[in-house]
């Protein structure tokens, strides 16, 4: 082969052309793999952190119109399920449950099962949040029942 009137062989011409990609090849990776061209960030808290403060709470027995209180202080990051854990551990609360996908329900109070057409409920002023217990998180003054409601009201 010619190259401006010299005579070169095919077998230098290639190894002169692996070279070059091969720079070409090494030039291109550094570029790529640059570790400052990647800059670290600090991930963010998602939320503030919520501080743990004292809260006292008050529930609520009814059973065949009997109305037992119970108080206790606990931390307003403390579940109502936790609640009632912890008011059967200390004050002699005695209820079964069953936990599902969905929730929470209570099975009997003191070996009370709800009357037919009623489930036992634990009440937030008037909302039922028997199913979201684990999830509900205590606060300050509050009072919550336990009573039976029926599936209509």
């Amino acid at each position: 082969m010619l190259f401006k009137g010299r005579r070169v062989a095919t077998s230098t011409l290639l190894k002169l052309a692996y070279l070059i990609l091969l720079a070409t090849t090494i030039l291109y990776v550094k570029s790529v793999l640059d570790v400052d061209s990647f800059k670290a960030k600090e991930k963010e808290p998602a939320r503030p952190t919520k501080q743990v403060v004292a809260v006292t709470v008050a529930l609520e027995t009814h059973i065949d119109g009997v109305v037992t209180p119970y108080r206790i202080t606990m931390t307003n990051t403390t579940s109502v399920l936790d609640l009632l854990a912890e008011l059967r551990k200390t004050q002699g609360l005695y209820y079964e449950q069953d936990t599902y996908t969905y929730g929470t329900e209570l099975v009997s109070v003191f070996g009370r099962s709800a009357p037919d057409g009623s489930s036992w409920v634990v009440l937030a002023g008037d909302q039922d949040i028997t199913h979201t217990m684990a999830t509900t998180y205590l606060a300050d003054g509050a009072t919550y029942r336990l009573t039976t409601r029926t599936a209509a009201q």
